[in-house]
């Protein structure tokens, strides 16, 4: 069988299949690289993660939104920022480290047979850079939205009921604004505004996809996080007075073991998600764009025999 054309008009089905054979044919790669690199990860976000909780009092952690922050609990917030930013940073190196995997399964002759890390390093960190920025845009734009949403609902409750479902349709519309900026080479604001375009007329393929894979991975998760979250409950449960910041070594040890599972596992499970949005933008440039075309006369000598290979176009569209 050869190499999986990216860009190619797909029914939802087809985005689906093509996601779990691209995980089928490279899943010794991608296993290799993200124990290399988020295994190293999870052993920093599992200590800030434990160390928040601890900090906090497993008994209190519930009541520390409602009832606000006091002189004494600095820590806290110190810990719940490093961990915003641990958690942050990591989704982002991982979907720059699937993306760039992807792009050089897309342009080498043998895909990621035989790969080694200085074929696709400086293409990763490039990435990365890419989407700390895209990263930051994105929030200031969520941020607005959340003041705007703050101001109309003191206005009134009831522009809730228009707002959150506006914002939650807008964060779908960005989904192919990281694989557009990484893949397009556009400038920031072109290619920010092109995906988005892009994003909104393939909206709810974007949902639908989004909710399975979303499920699959959360099935996978679940399994993983199981044993740090029986162990936070126990802790929870038991904790009492003096004793809710306190714990024995050997059972922090124990949660701090379960926590990097927890956080690995997280990162292993959500494989599926970006390399299904890779794969539907890819449909999506193809069928808005007309990507092979113009391909097609940048190469024209070579356009009968890609017309040979070429697969045939779905008849159906994608949902």
């Amino acid at each position: 069988m050869g190499k999986i054309r990216f860009y190619q008009q797909r029914t939802f089905s087809e985005v689906v299949s093509t996601t779990f054979e691209f995980i089928r044919e490279n899943w010794r790669v991608l296993l290799k690289y993200l124990v290399y690199i988020f295994l190293p990860v999870s052993l920093v976000q599992s200590l800030v993660v434990n160390e928040l909780f601890k900090v906090t009092g497993f008994s209190q952690f519930g009541q520390m939104a409602s009832q606000g922050y006091e002189d004494g609990d600095v820590a806290t917030i110190i810990y719940a920022l490093l961990m915003l930013i641990v958690t942050g940073l990591g989704s982002l190196l991982f979907y720059s480290l699937v993306f760039a995997l992807i792009d050089i399964y897309n342009h080498r002759r043998d895909g990621l047979k035989d790969i080694v890390w200085s074929d696709f390093s400086s293409k990763m960190w490039s990435y990365f850079g890419k989407s700390v920025l895209l990263g930051l845009v994105i929030m200031f734009i969520f941020a607005i939205a959340c003041v705007l949403m703050a101001l109309l609902a003191m206005a009134t409750l009831f522009t809730l009921i228009v707002i959150i479902p506006a914002i939650l349709a807008l964060l779908i519309g960005l989904t192919f604004t990281f694989p557009d900026y990484l893949y397009s080479g556009n400038p920031l604001p072109q290619s920010f505004f092109h995906s988005t375009r892009l994003g909104f007329r393939c909206w709810l393929s974007i949902l639908g996809i989004t909710i399975l894979t979303g499920l699959l991975s959360g099935v996978v998760q679940s399994i993983t996080s199981m044993p740090w979250q029986l162990m936070l409950m126990v802790n929870a449960i038991s904790a009492t007075g003096d004793s809710a910041n306190t714990m024995s070594p050997t059972m922090s040890f124990i949660s701090y073991l379960f926590g990097v599972l927890s956080s690995f596992g997280g990162y292993f499970a959500s494989t599926l998600i970006p390399i299904a949005v890779a794969y539907l933008y890819a449909h999506a440039k193809e069928k808005y764009d007309g990507v092979t075309v113009e391909s097609d006369i940048d190469n024209f000598d070579n356009l009968g025999e890609r017309e040979a290979n070429r697969m045939p176009l779905p008849g159906d569209d994608l949902i």
